[in-house]
């Protein structure tokens, strides 16, 4: 998802937060960012030695590594995960580490090394950093993924070498995921090309990516509004087999495919009377009339609108102005009468607010962003908007993404999860008569860029547990951490600012009256800069998987992702 407002998210808070402290200290040196960026360019020669010895620069790498020789060994189907920690063992340079790496990777080859450094705390004669580090590689018939974090003591350099020299590596845990993978091939495999092989509109239309219309339509359509429309999954036409419908943006024709029962699709969008050619951010697939097949629901620039599925068409029924430029859509029968009701979020005020909007203010807690609507569902396409009497007209000036129903205190009827950017997420339970706002009282972590939720019983007490994508940042963690950030801030209020950059959260339900965050002890924090996720069960062996989508702009370093 990328749009221009957003390009700046992450640059206003550090421009915002940095920069007016360098103003009312004008002699502040950045030294842990600079240290930062020539630590990486050795990090970087070091990746390398572990995937091919190369001669290269003795200076640059390691004279002691502590490795963790204690391994746990989890089997799970085709999955083998390893865990290393405790129980330190010494080795002795970069040898010795590029054997203890592919001894743990056999008969995996090691083929790509990646680190990213988290923190920086700089010292009177040395330097220390936290650093993610992933390896990856496969062999004939398997691949393997590592993920691990390393402490790394350094002698930072002077003017005749100015790059740092390593004195020490702690490697202080390890977790390695090996696939059975015939031919070492990915565990997922692209099948876009043979699915959509028979049908015109992908080949003309969907393959060429945004960028490419953005140059050929005009904005008035809302071209610009890039890479903000989603897709959403059902079967349309009852014949057993899920169908994709796919929102584009302003001026080209959204596109619904039929699967077939070879796997491949049919592009049935003009018979099906959906190729709406406004700008489309959301659709959602429900029975909104009870009568056994799935409507569909459209947010577009302009109003939400509502199609009755008569079997062979998509009619108009309903056009709800109230509702503009909405992200996302989740339904649910909060009031039991029968008939499932719709929550939409509004990001911004208007679609018209998409170029003009200034930069959320506080981007850290705003409360200029859009509305949210619940339309409640009276049956016979009939449709009242019941925000304020619910009680969710409070606080409802959020930059909300999206929202998940849920019975997060088990009491038979569904609560709600908003999921907001710029600010801290919602909790509203319903007590049968309105919704009440309970995210403090459950635990909810204030802060973070809230752009997802998902649910699912993760540990298997009964009760449904939340995945929340945020953003990670690398630089947002060394930042917030330096005492030049903010030092005439309480602590407290750091810390929501180190909170804007710790990443996903992992909220276990406690006995339906906590939110517990475990996303770190988990190990499903650090999820990039996350759009969306969804538990799946992907090896079928009764335990809800975890798959991430992430990703932004790549700058200058074109293996960022």
């Amino acid at each position: 998802m990328v749009c221009p407002f957003q390009q700046i998210r992450f640059a206003a808070i550090l421009l915002t937060t940095c920069v007016s402290t360098q103003i009312a200290q004008a002699n502040v040196e950045w030294r842990a960012e600079s240290f930062n960026d020539r630590a990486g360019q050795v990090l970087a020669k070091l990746g390398k030695q572990i995937v091919a010895p190369r001669k290269v620069n003795t200076h640059a790498l390691p004279l002691v590594i502590i490795i963790p020789s204690h391994e746990e060994r989890i089997e799970q189907s085709e999955y083998q995960v390893r865990r290393r920690k405790g129980d330190p063992r010494p080795i002795k340079g970069i040898d010795a580490l590029r054997q203890a790496w592919s001894q743990l990777f056999q008969p995996a080859s090691i083929q790509r090394v990646k680190f990213k450094v988290v923190g920086v705390e700089l010292g009177a004669e040395q330097v220390k950093t936290d650093v993610l580090a992933s390896l990856s590689g496969s062999s004939q018939d398997s691949r393997c993924e590592a993920v691990s974090k390393w402490r790394i003591t350094w002698i930072d350099g002077d003017a005749k070498q100015p790059l740092p020299r390593i004195q020490k590596i702690e490697i202080q845990e390890i977790e390695l995921v090996e696939v059975d993978s015939p031919g070492g091939k990915a565990l997922f495999s692209d099948q876009t090309e043979a699915l959509f092989r028979n049908t015109k509109s992908f080949h003309q239309q969907l393959q060429f990516g945004q960028a490419h219309w953005q140059r050929r339509i005009e904005v008035f359509h809302g071209i610009l509004n890039a890479s903000q429309n989603g897709a959403s999954i059902a079967d349309v036409n009852g014949d057993g087999w899920d169908d994709l419908y796919v929102c584009q943006p302003g001026g080209l024709p959204n596109r619904l495919y039929l699967q077939q029962a070879d796997g491949t699709v049919v592009d049935a969008t003009e018979t099906w009377g959906v190729n709406l050619l406004d700008n489309s951010h959301s659709a959602i697939w429900a029975d909104l009339d009870n009568d056994g097949d799935q409507d569909l629901l459209l947010t577009t620039s302009t109003a939400l609108l509502a199609f009755e599925n008569t079997g062979r068409r998509c009619e108009l029924r309903g056009v709800f102005k109230r509702v503009q430029d909405a992200y996302s859509l989740a339904v649910a029968d909060y009031d039991q009468n029968g008939y499932l009701d719709v929550y939409a979020c509004g990001y911004f005020p208007t679609g018209a607010d998409v170029e003009s909007l200034p930069v959320p203010v506080p981007y850290f807690d705003a409360r200029n962003g859009g509305q949210n609507v619940l339309l409640r569902n009276l049956g016979q396409w009939r449709f009242e908007d019941a925000t304020a009497s619910s009680g969710l007209e409070q606080d409802n000036r959020r930059f909300s993404y999206a929202a998940i129903w849920i019975d997060i205190d088990h009491d038979a009827d569904q609560d709600l999860y908003v999921a907001n950017d710029f600010g801290p997420d919602q909790l509203f339970l319903w007590n049968g008569q309105q919704f009440e706002e309970q995210g403090s009282e459950f635990g909810i972590l204030h802060g973070a860029f809230g752009m997802s939720v998902t649910a699912a019983d993760v540990n298997r007490d009964g009760r449904d547990d939340l995945y929340v994508g945020n953003m990670y940042s690398s630089a947002g963690n060394r930042v917030t951490r330096q005492p030049e950030f903010r030092p005439g801030d309480s602590a407290a209020q750091r810390e929501r600012f180190r909170r804007l950059a710790a990443g996903n959260s992992l909220y276990l339900n406690v006995n339906g009256q906590q939110l517990k965050e475990q996303a770190a002890a988990a190990g499903v924090d650090m999820g990039r800069w996350s759009w969306g996720a969804n538990f799946v069960d992907l090896n079928n062996d009764g335990w809800e998987d975890l798959l991430v989508s992430n990703g932004y702009i790549t700058g200058e370093i074109p293996d960022d992702l």
